[in-house]
C-alpha cells in the first residue's frame, strides 16, 4: 500500500488485488485522524445583527447601490468574527445575476462579494447565504455595508423583505474552545 506525498492518505498498490471495502476503510480512517487532528474547535457567540423587513430600494443598471443595509460592531485586535448575511435578492428580469457586496463603510474594501442568480421575475426573491472570516487589525467600531450590483441581466435588483420574511446581516465573535 503507498501513501500520498503531503497527507499520507493511503492507496492501494498498481499491482495490488482489488479489495475495495478495505481500501477505502484505510482511507476513511486516514481522513477522520486527519480532521482530527488539524482542526481546531471553536464556538461562536452573536454580536450583533440586522434585520431588514421591508424591500430595498432598487438599484437598476451596472452600478453599484449604495448602502441598502448595514451593520455596525465594536471589534478587538487580533480576534476573528464571521460576518454572515441571510438575504433574498429579487429582479423585475427572469436570468439576471446580482454580486452582494459587504463593504468595510460605503464604497469602501469589499469584504465578500458572492453572486446570486434570479431566474425569474420574483418578488420574493432569490435566497443567498454566505458567511466569511473577518480578522480585526484594531480595536473599535467597524461597519459594514450591504450593496448590489447587476453583472448580468437588465433588470432592477432589491433585497427583498418583509415581516415574517426578514432579511439579515450579522457579526458573530469566533471563540477558540
Amino acid at each position: 500500500m503507498g501513501t500520498t506525498a503531503n497527507r499520507a492518505y493511503p492507496y492501494p498498490a498498481s499491482t495490488a488485488a482489488p479489495n475495495v471495502p478495505s481500501d477505502m476503510q484505510a482511507l476513511a480512517n486516514a481522513v477522520d485522524a486527519d480532521v482530527n487532528n488539524n482542526v481546531v474547535p471553536q464556538t461562536k457567540t452573536r454580536v450583533d445583527e440586522t434585520i431588514i423587513s421591508a424591500n430595498s430600494s432598487a438599484t437598476s443598471g451596472t452600478t453599484e447601490s449604495g448602502s441598502l443595509a448595514s451593520i455596525t460592531v465594536a471589534v478587538e485586535s487580533g480576534k476573528t468574527y464571521k460576518i454572515g448575511m441571510n438575504i433574498a435578492v429579487a429582479s423585475t428580469v427572469g436570468g439576471d445575476i446580482f454580486a452582494c457586496r459587504l463593504r468595510d463603510g460605503v464604497g469602501g474594501t469589499q469584504v465578500c462579494g458572492p453572486q446570486v442568480y434570479c431566474a425569474t421575475a420574483a418578488t420574493l426573491g432569490y435566497p443567498l447565504s454566505w458567511e466569511f472570516d473577518y480578522s480585526a487589525v484594531s480595536t473599535g467600531s467597524k461597519t459594514f455595508h450591504l450593496q448590489l450590483q447587476r453583472t448580468v441581466g437588465s433588470g432592477a435588483g432589491s433585497v427583498a423583505a418583509n415581516t415574517g420574511r426578514e432579511s439579515r446581516l450579522y457579526v458573530d465573535k469566533v471563540i477558540p474552545v
